[in-house]
């Protein structure tokens, strides 16, 4: 097999496993786990935290596949071609676009008042200190 072969797939593997991020069905523990393990932070940039029903399984799985976009493009892309890796980069953007168009239109918590609510928040990954 001729390395353009080989070039192509992985890309045809790599862009599977961000589909499979987009759309694969995942058990409701392991995604839990998982967020417990990844060290992600909520950062309040405007409006009250409070509304966001931290429990909410849209919610959950939603913040579960943009971090493991995230993870993905921190571990999986490094090797590739700077052509392969901006196909995958293109692919990349529109799903987090529309996953954090998920999370516009979650219901999060009951309000007592008839004014739209809004949230923005940051989602980082806690930075672990490794010993030496």
């Amino acid at each position: 097999m001729g390395k353009k072969s080989q070039g192509k797939d992985i890309l045809v593997k790599l862009t599977q496993d961000l589909k499979q991020i987009y759309e694969g069905v995942f058990d409701e523990e392991t995604i839990k786990k998982d967020l417990e393990m990844m060290g992600l932070k909520i950062k309040p940039l405007a409006g009250d935290l409070n509304l966001i029903d931290f429990q909410n399984k849209k919610f959950q799985e939603t913040l579960w596949r943009l971090a493991k976009l995230d993870e993905f493009f921190s571990t999986k892309v490094k090797r590739l071609s700077k052509r392969d890796q901006q196909i995958l980069f293109n692919i990349g953007i529109e799903i987090k676009q529309k996953l954090e168009s998920r999370l516009k239109i979650i219901k999060y918590t009951q309000t007592n008042t008839d004014l739209p609510e809004y949230v923005e928040i940051e989602i980082f990954r806690e930075n672990k200190k490794v010993k030496n």
